[in-house]
């Protein structure tokens, strides 16, 4: 039998991934975390395959893409 997901405020996500509050929800607004459930009210859930997969993947990297010559 598979584990049974378990699902996380954006505070406790916050502290999983040593992120502030205010990240975790502009990372659910920008449909990085936060995508798989439905939200209760105003607040985001967050699955745990989520969290696992954006420390995978990490940070995105910053700036300006570059253009393709």
């Amino acid at each position: 039998m598979k584990n049974p997901t378990k699902f996380y405020t954006s505070v406790q996500a916050a502290a999983i991934l040593q992120l502030d509050v205010s990240r975790v929800l502009q990372l659910c607004r920008q449909k990085r975390l936060g995508q798989t459930s439905a939200k209760f009210g105003k607040q985001w859930v967050i699955s745990d395959a989520e969290i696992e997969e954006y420390q995978r993947i990490g940070a995105l990297a910053a700036g300006r893409p570059v253009k393709p010559e």
